[in-house]
């Protein structure tokens, strides 16, 4: 009796460390979400002289180029928090972070992509709750009253706080199928996430020298992926197969969340309170192609923004040269820059921060 209590407590201590107190994030493997959270965090808690930060989705991380941009502000020193598939519910908590982290930030950049606007809510917490799972906690139970789309809704994402094994289902099948493999990722991340960044070194940037000019519409990018596939185009494959995955992956946008002015007000509010200035812009889409992302839906997004962020007096929003948006040669894909338009875009938001303040 004594042995099965001993085992029974042992076993509630190895749960409250790995789920509540967040160890779980040293068993995370490539492909988690969490991960690239968990990284995320280390390095904004690292960078203690950046005094502006970005967020933002994907948009955000590959297009705005820190080394470019802290060679050419005249003021400050920036670091890109940007994460792929996050939404307004994860830069919240990262700016939250930030806020209690590192004193110097007094500036944000906020990059709005097109699909953190999209008419399915419901899917965006599910997967920012999965993104946050190592670092999310009951406290954060408040915020999700204002990104949960009914009380049965809430009540689901409250079940997920207090029960945390729950959000780690899958990882904990896949420990179970392969724990061998689940325990040799732990001293990689232990070390990944551990490790001392000196912030004197080049920040990281992604390259990215594809442009969508030839790529023309969905069904065009299918035929010439197949092209070059039977013709053993790797170089070709590969620009055409992350094309055909970005396009194909995002249906025609035509509906808002209507939940999107609730959700978009509470994080800007809480960013206006935060930090002295915040710049806020939707990221750059290529106009060229309409199948994915047409005027319509993107005039709604820009509206739906700029309506918020005149509310406060320190929110200043940057409305982007409509000459980036135009020229094919600046994306790798509708969604997003390629290096050079990356770079293009870089200078412009720099410059605009350069400009004296009124």
């Amino acid at each position: 009796m004594r042995v099965s209590w001993i085992i029974f407590i042992l076993l509630i201590l190895v749960i409250f460390l790995l789920f509540y107190l967040g160890l779980y994030k040293y068993f995370l493997t490539d492909d988690s979400s969490s991960l690239t959270l968990e990284n995320t965090i280390h390095i904004a808690k690292s960078h203690k002289e950046a005094t502006i930060i970005v967020l933002g989705d994907s948009t955000a991380s590959v297009e705005l180029r820190p080394n470019l941009f802290n060679s050419i502000i005249k003021d400050g020193k920036i670091i890109n928090l940007g994460m792929p598939g996050s939404w307004f519910y994860s830069h919240n908590l990262i700016q939250s972070l930030v806020k209690n982290n590192n004193k110097k930030v007094d500036s944000v950049i906020l990059v709005l992509g097109p699909d953190e606007f999209i008419n399915e809510g419901n899917m965006r917490v599910n997967s920012d709750l999965q993104y946050h799972k190592t670092s999310i906690s009951i406290f954060d139970a408040y915020p999700l009253l204002f990104y949960s789309d009914s009380l049965d809704y809430l009540k689901d994402n409250l079940i997920s706080l207090i029960f945390k094994p729950i959000l780690f289902k899958e990882d904990l099948k896949d420990a179970i199928i392969n724990p061998l493999k689940r325990l040799s990722v732990v001293k990689r991340d232990i070390i990944w996430l551990s490790r001392k960044i000196n912030t004197t070194d080049t920040l990281w940037e992604d390259d990215r020298i594809f442009n969508v000019c030839n790529l023309g519409p969905l069904n065009m990018i299918e035929k010439n992926l197949q092209i070059a596939k039977s013709e053993n185009d790797s170089t070709a494959s590969a620009m055409y197969s992350m094309n055909f995955a970005a396009y194909s992956g995002r249906k025609k946008q035509k509906a808002i969340n209507k939940y999107i002015n609730k959700n978009l007000f509470y994080l800007i509010k809480n960013l206006s309170k935060n930090f002295k200035t915040v710049y806020v812009l939707n990221a750059p889409i290529y106009e060229g192609f309409q199948e994915i992302y047409p005027n319509s839906y993107l005039n709604k997004v820009s509206a739906i923004t700029k309506e918020i962020t005149n509310q406060f007096a320190n929110i200043k929003y940057i409305e982007i040269d409509r000459a980036i948006k135009s020229d094919c040669s600046n994306f790798m894909d509708v969604v997003h820059l390629n290096t050079k338009g990356g770079k293009i875009f870089t200078k412009y938001i720099a410059d605009y921060l350069n400009k004296p303040t009124k």
